[in-house]
């Protein structure tokens, strides 16, 4: 087979596309829906890449080793089998450098086996998150059991061990076969996540005392690879991602007891108690994506294109404090259209591409009851009350450069994401209607370097992302009577949630750090 194989002294950088729901979902078959600006951190950055460091370029750009993680044909393309071993830690901070707003570390394990006409590999993570501190901690207060209570004890409550530190644990598997008589191999793969904690869950739930996150994530795919001639590339993958997630959250409600009749004096109590509300978030997405990518008559030039479509249905999402709407399920369709440009002119490698993703979703409410509407109608039980429709303009830019120079590899990039959407919501209890539009830009320059040294390397690679934080729905405060930015929020990305007004955000930079190495297996 033709194939141009990775040199077992490529550096390995490593990252992770899940589902779609990192902040960088680059070369991901799964297209994130997101209608609010979360920070959630690099949570799953965990599979290798060649390209990150220039901006995660990869449609013009062949990017060998992380084509591995996205197509499982790809496999076959490795030249030796690898090792590898990339711990990573990042950081979110508010938009002055210093604060706590959460952080994770992760320690995935690898390794690639390259056969005649069979490959495979496996990876195992570990990963414990730390949440961010929230602003809305403060000591519940316990009043003593009479009728005449005039003194309240405040006693703090401390963060469990499962809230200062929760545990994920990723498995992935995947195996290829080369076709008989042309250039080419078939894939396939399964990924496996338990999750006991997401990335900025903190901040989906305004004023809640406790969050106990749970669940998994199941990653299906199948992947067809084949060389067309003269340098031609041609990949087709078919995914099905399932997301299977429960929120057990505790709330403290205030409320007076019955205070016996003729009692002198009456006593004013207000007495806590706490309540549990379950929110199930059920996602499940069928993808399809399709690369082409070939040299043109230029020296050194590579031109590609990429089409991705998604159909998702949302049976269940949560409840979040930020939408006007509990509980409500809804479908979508997302695509990515992307076509890059690359240049290899002897030791500097320039890549630029351009992605533009349509996205149409709705959600809904349906009546619970037979219900009467202000106009004197009736809404049948299991009938939609609410319909909220979003249409999706979002563009992304990616760039970046590699210079290759004796035994070090130098990269620079960065990826400007923007989303923009209107939401119109139809209230049919009201018979209101209410238009929305929002948008927000991301800005995340990456950096690595690398060293090669024995057939081994070394990689380190950063990044730091900004325009997302903690989002929140600018209300009236009536007391002073200007807007008020609450801090409700909602944080997993890919969850699709109309906002109750118009959007704020409490800025945040999220800084990532990583050092992947990369042993050889011949």
């Amino acid at each position: 087979m033709n194939w141009n194989p990775i040199s077992s002294r490529t550096g390995l950088l490593v990252v992770l596309v899940f589902s779609g729901l990192g902040p960088r979902p680059a070369q991901g078959q799964l297209v994130p829906i997101r209608t609010v600006p979360v920070a959630t951190g690099d949570q799953f950055l965990l599979d290798p890449s060649d390209t990150r460091g220039m901006g995660g370029v990869w449609i013009a750009v062949e990017d060998t080793l992380g084509s591995v993680f996205r197509n499982p044909a790809a496999t076959v393309r490795l030249g030796d089998g690898l090792f590898f071993a990339s711990p990573v830690h990042y950081g979110i901070s508010d938009d002055l450098g210093f604060g706590d707003r959460g952080a994770g570390t992760s320690l995935p394990l690898g390794v690639l086996l390259r056969g005649e006409r069979w490959s495979g590999g496996a990876t195992l993570a570990l990963q414990e998150l730390s949440p961010g501190s929230s602003s809305d901690a403060f000591p519940v207060p316990f009043f003593d059991d009479c009728l005449s209570c005039r003194f309240v004890t405040q006693v703090p409550i401390e963060p469990t061990l499962s809230e200062r530190s929760a545990r994920n644990v990723y498995a992935h598997a995947q195996l290829a076969r080369a076709l008989e008589g042309r250039s080419g191999a078939w894939g396939v793969s399964v990924s496996l996540a338990d999750l006991n904690w997401m990335a900025g869950v903190e901040h989906l739930y305004a004023g809640s005392r406790r969050i106990d996150p749970s669940g998994t994530v199941l990653d299906l795919r199948a992947g067809l690879l084949l060389e067309t001639g003269q340098g031609g590339t041609l990949e087709a993958i078919v995914v099905h991602h399932r997301v299977d997630m429960r929120h057990d959250v505790t709330y403290l409600d205030w409320i007076v007891p019955p205070v016996p009749p003729d009692t002198v004096p009456t006593p004013v109590v207000v007495e806590p108690r706490l309540r549990v509300d379950e929110n199930r978030d059920k996602t499940r997405t069928w993808g399809t994506q399709v690369r082409y990518a070939r040299p043109l008559a230029a020296e050194g030039w590579r031109l590609g294109w990429t089409l991705t479509a998604n159909r998702n249905t949302h049976p269940s999402i949560p409840n979040y404090e930020i939408q006007n709407i509990p509980r409500d399920p809804g479908r979508s369709w997302a695509f990515d259209l992307g076509a890059g440009l690359s240049r290899q002119a002897g030791l500097v490698t320039f890549g630029v591409e351009a992605v533009l993703e349509p996205i149409w979703a709705e959600t809904w409410q349906e009546a619970l009851t037979d219900t009467v509407t202000t106009a004197g109608q009736v809404v049948r039980k299991g009938d939609r009350t609410i319909d909220n429709d979003f249409q999706f303009a979002n563009v992304l830019l990616r760039s970046g450069v590699g210079l290759r120079w004796r035994q070090a590899d130098l990269q620079l990039g960065l990826e400007a994401r923007s989303i923009a959407y209107d939401l119109q919501q139809v209230d049919r209890l009201s018979a209101g209607i209410r238009d929305q539009s929002e948008s927000w830009m991301e800005w995340a320059p990456t950096w690595s370097a690398s060293w090669r040294f024995g057939g081994a390397s070394v990689r380190y690679f950063g990044s730091a992302t900004t325009g997302t934080g903690r989002p929140g729905v600018a209300q009236s405060w009536e007391l002073a009577g200007v807007p008020r930015a609450e801090l409700d929020a909602s944080g997993a990305i890919g969850i699709l949630t109309a906002p109750s007004g118009p959007l704020t955000l409490q800025a945040a930079t999220v800084w990532t750090h990583q050092v992947g190495v990369v042993v050889p297996i011949r």
